[in-house]
């Protein structure tokens, strides 16, 4: 059976390249020090600036914090004001989340209405994610030079940036997101065309999957990979070429349909239950929402069984709005409500891909959302 092997660096000098992955919701960074003969190997940042402790998490949320005059006082792992005492004392702290989707290019709109949060007044979408970037690119820093992986004296010249983006995203949004990396200062603007390169979310996928399963470079049938993320569902159709390569046999396609709508759905679902209680505020509703989020999301996986979600303490009961012991009952069947038009969306764009001229037996889930046991 033939294997794939990662060949040595065949450069004439040390190069240090990092791919970073600014998600709706959460995002990551590996990178890969090349030196001239060496197998590369490719690794993640599993600690970040603001972690509470290191526990080899390679994700961060999404978040940018700022005053109210646009400075930055928390980005990433900053963000959290259990971690971060110093954030919670602050006053007129301005979160920001989900701004990727202000990038988003006109033909990506989604089939229901949500709202992304309005950033301040002299911020754009195109700041903000330049200041995620530069936490993420100060946190890899380091990472790097505290784990002592190499000098980075030898390789600050000579970096190379990989960004990825949904399937979708065009030339457009390349510039934008290019632009947000010269405002991070990770490349200067003269050299921003030559070190930035970029990877479609399908793209990055595969490439994730044939490091994980060496045997997939085996398969000579269709390879369908459907990328589940926060805020968009990427799939990708390809076949192996008979040099080994992979293609696209049909084009990639682009979902509004991540992880953040079921929560929508849910929110607006709880805004309408509970309006007449005492549990109908702003504030209320968010807590439950954040918690169905962090806790019943991930964890559903049958509609024939309740979920109970818990935002309050046991001393908290309305029987009429079925809310005990601090925790708010809903059944299985409305659960599986708000994920429905994701996996009607999903499994639509499935078969249409799967009809193509390759024969396609093998589909490959992925993502964040792809950990939920309902969805898969």
């Amino acid at each position: 059976m033939a294997t794939h092997q990662r060949q040595p660096y065949s450069g004439m000098e040390a190069k240090l390249v990092i791919a970073i992955d600014v998600g709706t919701t959460f995002s990551g960074v590996s990178f890969a020090l090349l030196d001239p003969g060496v197998v590369p190997q490719i690794q993640p940042v599993t600690r970040f600036i603001g972690q509470r402790e290191p526990r080899g998490d390679s994700k961060v949320p999404s978040i940018v914090c700022y005053n109210k005059d646009g400075t930055v006082v928390a980005a990433g792992a900053e963000t959290d004001p259990d971690a971060n005492h110093a954030l919670a004392e602050m006053d007129d702290v301005i979160r920001v989340e989900w701004f990727k989707l202000h990038l988003r290019p006109p033909h990506l709109a989604g089939s229901q209405e949500f709202e992304i949060q309005s950033l301040p007044k002299n911020k754009t979408p195109v700041q903000a994610f330049g200041d995620l970037l530069r936490y993420l690119f100060q946190s890899t820093k380091k990472y790097i030079t505290d784990s002592e992986l190499c000098s980075w004296d030898s390789v600050e010249r000579n970096i190379d940036f990989i960004l990825s983006h949904p399937n979708g995203w065009e030339g457009k949004q390349q510039s934008q997101m290019r632009k947000a990396a010269v405002a991070a200062g990770l490349v200067d603007k003269s050299e921003a065309l030559e070190r930035i390169s970029f990877v479609s979310e399908g793209e990055a996928s595969l490439h994730f999957c044939l490091n994980k399963k060496p045997t997939l470079h085996n398969e000579r049938d269709g390879i369908l990979v459907v990328d589940c993320g926060g805020g968009t569902i990427d799939v990708s159709a390809y076949s192996q070429t008979i040099k080994g390569r992979f293609k696209e046999i049909t084009q990639p396609e682009c979902l509004l349909q991540g992880s953040i709508f079921v929560t929508c759905r849910a929110k607006q679902y709880l805004e309408q239950r509970l309006q007449n209680s005492k549990y109908g505020s702003k504030d209320e509703i968010e807590a439950i929402a954040s918690e169905f989020d962090r806790i019943t999301k991930c964890t559903f996986n049958t509609p024939d069984t309740p979920s109970y979600v818990k935002f309050r303490g046991f001393n908290h009961n309305d029987p009429e709005f079925n809310i005990r012991s601090g925790r708010i009952k809903i059944i299985g069947s409305q659960i599986a409500s708000f994920f429905e038009p994701a996996v009607q969306d999903i499994t639509r764009v499935i078969d249409r891909q799967s009809k193509t001229t390759v024969n396609v037996k093998t589909v490959l889930l992925v993502g964040g959302f792809a950990r939920s046991e309902y969805l898969f």
